[in-house]
């Protein structure tokens, strides 16, 4: 972690180094953070090359697996199993060569008009999941991993600045 860009670092129980949100989560939680409550940008993308390097995506690139829409955070949940966030992230404004109809289907360029108390529906393993919008933000990392779906993307082009939405699940 920068020290110039997020101030002087956390260090969880376990060894891992956040920045001093983490604490004041801990504090305030009344609970001992760890690695699992916490995850970078950076994590998701070394994740992403790492499956790659592994041929997870049948010799396909990076750019060509970025190209293909919203993608799931490894490592995190999924609807049916529920026990941590499901964490989905898209790019807001797509490609050129994207259709309209794919990137209204496959990119999240709508997500910022999302409001607390608004219904998203989650198609998994063709059964639907809904879930209630409790929180939105703006910033560089997810603060609240209590939620149940957390969806971001971009807040413009090329921004380190994202767009958090947080929700909970109804059914």
């Amino acid at each position: 972690i920068n020290p110039i860009e997020h101030g002087d670092p956390f260090l969880c129980d376990d060894g891992t180094e956040s920045d001093m949100d983490m604490g004041t989560y801990e504090k305030f939680l009344g609970k001992n953070m760890y690695r699992r409550n916490f995850i970078t940008l950076g994590q998701i993308y070394r994740a992403v090359i790492e499956r790659e390097r592994n041929f997870g995506y049948d010799g396909e690139d990076v750019e060509a697996i970025l190209r293909t829409g919203i993608w799931r955070v490894p490592d995190f949940g999924t609807p049916p199993e529920n026990l941590q966030p499901i964490i989905l992230a898209a790019h807001r404004w797509g490609y050129l060569e994207w259709s309209a109809s794919f990137r209204k289907l496959n990119s999240f360029y709508h997500l910022p008009q999302l409001k607390v108390g608004d219904t998203i529906k989650v198609i998994w393993e063709q059964r639907q999941y809904e879930y209630k919008v409790y929180s939105t933000e703006t910033g560089t990392q997810i603060t609240d991993y209590n939620a149940k779906l957390i969806l971001y993307t971009c807040q413009l082009w090329n921004s380190p600045v994202r767009f958090f939405v947080y929700a909970n699940r109804n059914n």
